[in-house]
């Protein structure tokens, strides 16, 4: 017997609560929580040095250490909100990390999907602004 959208909603609900927890924390099982075909996608990243698109887990592991590591940010006051199709949720949050001197506080909006039980698109939406203020512009030549 297929499995229910409600059943599927819930473990991918449980997968998305448990990666925003782990975030900056555990990294490596939260990077174990992301599917192999994962993609990340910056749809305004290109102003701060971001690629908008980023495919496959070893790439996209390479920038969430990145901002976990590097960058010090952490998520909190995490919101998930189930969408019709029960592999997608919308997660908003505030991120904060950066330094004393030079600190750094975001709203987030990102579409996660899962797919597997993994994490198979990140989505985020930032503004861009607060990002290059904090940290620089990230591509090749800055960050």
């Amino acid at each position: 017997m297929p499995d229910t959208a409600e059943a599927v909603r819930a473990r991918n609900l449980a997968v998305a609560t448990r990666l925003m927890a782990e975030f900056g924390h555990d990294m490596a099982t939260w990077l174990d929580m992301l599917h192999d075909d994962v993609v990340m996608e910056f749809p305004f990243g290109a102003t701060i040095g971001l690629p908008t698109r980023i495919e496959g887990k070893a790439a996209c592991s390479a920038t969430f250490e990145m901002a976990a590591g590097t960058l010090g940010v952490r998520f909190h006051d995490v919101v998930i909100e189930a969408m019709h199709d029960p592999a997608r949720f919308l997660v908003q949050c505030r991120g904060e990390g950066g330094t004393a001197d030079n600190p750094y506080r975001q709203l987030y909006a990102t579409l996660h999907e899962y797919r597997d039980g993994r994490l198979i698109l990140f989505r985020e939406h930032f503004d861009t602004k607060i990002a290059l203020d904090a940290f620089g512009y990230l591509g090749p030549q800055g960050g």
